[in-house]
């Protein structure tokens, strides 16, 4: 896909040379997906915090003690 970006130079020369990437393109790709990956493992923590209280949250009612919905 093509895409028209204004980034800043300095910016832009820091990540080539950290990088060591030998062009914008990969440099983007790389970029992109360090992010993706990123967001994917802070979900995937959020997620396993959330399973460790699977079957320990107790809403104060048993599923027999509910009023029937379709009456």
């Amino acid at each position: 896909m093509y895409i028209n970006v204004n980034v800043e130079n300095e910016l832009l020369k820091k990540a080539m040379s950290f990088s060591k990437l030998k062009t914008k393109e990969e440099l983007f790709d790389k970029a992109l997906r360090l992010l993706v990956d990123t967001k994917r493992q802070e979900i995937l923590k959020h997620q396993q915090k959330i399973r460790q209280f699977q079957g320990k949250l107790h809403w104060g009612w048993d599923d027999d003690e509910r009023e029937p919905t379709n009456k």
